[in-house]
């Protein structure tokens, strides 16, 4: 019997193609399979955390002026290693935050707008996530005591692509993020020298819409909780200029321990059949790393550019931003 509804044709075609493969091809057979379900690999995990830390890495406490306009242009770029459950991935992003704050003494408060375009790609499936974003954020600096705290919202429209052997199956959801962190730390200061070591600790939770994609699938995730310390140094050089220009090289090194990690577990429903897809989580520690560089042309006009990495067993994610900023 012929059917004109999209879902029951490409339920058909994935049918028709399933059983040729289990005939033929008992490798791309299972290949097939693994596609259409969902990945177990920890990619909500991966994504919450690169919106995250791309936003952190605009946070400063040089502060001058009483007030500030700033933006800031982002990338990145990382790659998960493959495990015996799912397949390597790709991702790269780019985008761009837009922020002001206001300066009263030793409070610094701040608002910022991002939107943020990531893809997640391996072999079978392709993720574009584009996100939108907006965040609080406080600095409370007073000698030699420095407090800084943020809270972030993030929206993303999961577009997904399922390579399943010559056919492609769509899946889209929507995917919030709320993210929170604080830290302290304390600046030590000689001539041309400022070391801070600092410790913070950061809480995300995710909550991702049921779907169902051309296929007829339908997959639910449950809420995830993220809790993560962190602990590291920064070293600045101060009193260096050339010409009229200051600059201020600075390098953070320091590293995490994830406390809590949730794994994004999947309950599927397809012709009146639920099944379960039990996902991983990322390796808990992680050594991260800056390089950064502020630009000075004036009391009221400067450039930034900052580098960073994050490394664990099995996954690494480099950052990249350039930005300026006018005070006033």
């Amino acid at each position: 019997q012929t059917t004109t509804d999209p879902v029951s044709q490409l339920q058909h075609a994935i049918y028709l193609q399933m059983n040729v493969l289990v005939q033929t091809n008992a490798k791309e057979y299972i290949r097939a399979l693994s596609a259409l379900a969902p990945s177990t690999a920890p990619l909500t995990q991966i994504l919450s955390a690169t919106l995250s830390s791309r936003v952190a890495s605009t946070l400063t406490d040089d502060i001058a002026g009483r007030g500030a306009l700033w933006a800031t242009g982002l990338a990145g770029a990382g790659h998960l290693a493959a495990a015996h459950e799912y397949a390597d991935f790709d991702i790269t992003g780019a985008g761009l935050a837009l922020g002001t704050q206001y300066t009263n003494n030793n409070l610094t408060i701040g608002a910022m707008y991002t939107y943020q375009r990531d893809k997640l790609t391996s072999w079978a499936r392709t993720i574009h996530t584009p996100t939108h974003g907006g965040g609080l954020y406080a600095v409370y600096k007073n000698a030699p005591i420095i407090l800084r705290s943020a809270a972030n919202v993030f929206y993303t429209n999961w577009d997904e692509v399922k390579n399943v052997s010559t056919l492609h199956v769509s899946n889209n959801s929507d995917l919030y993020t709320y993210d929170v962190f604080g830290d302290i730390g304390y600046e030590f200061v000689t001539t041309n020298w400022r070391t801070t070591p600092r410790l913070g600790a950061q809480y995300t939770l995710t909550h991702r819409n049921g779907a169902t994609d051309s296929a007829g699938q339908k997959t639910d995730s449950p809420d995830l909780h993220f809790a993560r310390l962190y602990a590291n140094v920064s070293v600045a050089r101060d009193n260096w200029a050339i010409s009229a220009v200051q600059i201020v090289p600075n390098i953070t090194i320091g590293a995490s321990y994830d406390m809590h990690s949730d794994a994004d577990n999947a309950t599927v429903f397809v012709n009146d059949t639920l099944y379960q897809i039990n996902a991983e989580i990322l390796s808990r520690w992680a050594l991260n790393s800056a390089l950064n560089a502020r630009v000075i042309f004036s009391p009221d006009t400067e450039l930034n550019f900052g580098a960073g990495a994050e490394l664990r067993d099995g996954y690494v994610n480099y950052t990249f931003r350039i930005g300026g900023r006018l005070n006033f």
